[in-house]
This record gives C-alpha cells, sequence and structure tokens, in this order.
C-alpha cells in the first residue's frame, strides 16, 4: 500500500491536472484517509466534470462511509448524466436508495444495471434480494454494499434494514 500511495502521490505531483490520478488515489484512500480520499475525488470532479468514474467514486464514498447521502446522490446523477448506461453507478446508486425506502427507484436502478449489463453479477444479487421470498422491505443489509463489477464489496450504504 505504501508504494503504491508513494506511486499516486507522485503522479499527482508531476501532472496536477491528471484527473484520473486524483480518483485513483482517492479509491486507495478511501478505506483509511477518508477525509483525504474525498478531497482527491473532488479534485478529480472538479478537474474533468465529465470523469463518470470520479462521480461514482465520490458518490461510493459519501454512501459508503454514510457522510452525506444526499450528495452522494447528486454524484451518482452526474455519473448517469454523463453514461446513463453505467451499470455499476446504477447498481450503487439503488444501493444507496435503500436508505431512503424508495424502492420503486431501487428496483427501477437495479432494472437499468442489468439493463445496461445483463452479467453485472451484483445487479444480479441484489435483485434476486430485492425479488426474494422476504419481500422487499427485507432487502439485507448486503444488498446496501457498494460494489464494483469485480464484485469487491466496497462497504456497508445501510446498518438496518425495515421490516415492512
Amino acid at each position: 500500500m505504501k508504494k503504491c500511495k508513494k506511486l499516486y502521490k507522485k503522479a499527482v505531483s508531476l501532472s496536477p491536472d491528471f484527473a484520473d490520478a486524483y480518483s485513483g488515489y482517492g479509491i486507495l484512500l478511501g478505506e483509511t484517509e477518508t477525509q483525504t480520499a474525498r478531497q482527491m475525488l473532488e479534485t478529480a470532479v472538479h478537474l474533468d466534470p465529465q470523469n463518470k468514474l470520479g462521480h461514482k467514486n465520490l458518490a461510493d464514498l459519501l454512501a459508503r462511509k454514510q457522510i452525506d447521502f444526499p450528495a452522494s446522490k447528486i454524484f451518482y446523477e452526474n455519473a448517469l448524466r454523463i453514461d446513463p448506461t453505467y451499470a455499476d453507478a446504477h447498481n450503487n446508486y439503488g444501493n444507496t436508495l435503500l436508505m431512503d425506502r424508495d424502492m420503486k427507484k431501487v428496483e427501477y436502478h437495479y432494472r437499468q444495471a442489468l439493463r445496461f449489463d445483463p452479467q453485472h453479477p451484483n445487479a444480479l444479487e441484489n435483485m434476486g434480494k430485492f425479488f426474494s421470498p422476504k419481500g422487499r422491505g427485507e432487502v439485507k443489509a448486503s444488498s446496501g454494499e457498494h460494489q464494483d463489477t469485480k464484485g469487491e464489496k466496497l462497504g456497508k450504504a445501510a446498518k438496518k434494514t425495515s421490516k415492512e
């Protein structure tokens, strides 16, 4: 991890306008240095407002660390405005919307993720849980985790679920 941090620092210092370096550095720091990670990701979207990955990564951090759900929704919407076919953003936005218990929007975004990537493993899992026999109101907290298409769990967005 130290070597990786060192390389990102060097990339940022050599090319201070390279948004992807800030985005990658922010993701790397996300688990241990939340405030610095947020600054890196905010810099990435400031440098390149059309960077869909930067917007999604910032949204993931804000939701995963339960820092600012309203802002996370804005950054997911930005990522989806840039690329409406961005399956990871749809899936993770659906997970974040679980906090609002807006099940129509949750279902919509899971379906969109699968529309644009029918083999998206996390969206498939989330839809399975969404339509489980226990019902929509019992989507487990694990569905509130933010994930990428590699199946990596990026963190929990929800601590509890309601029992409707």
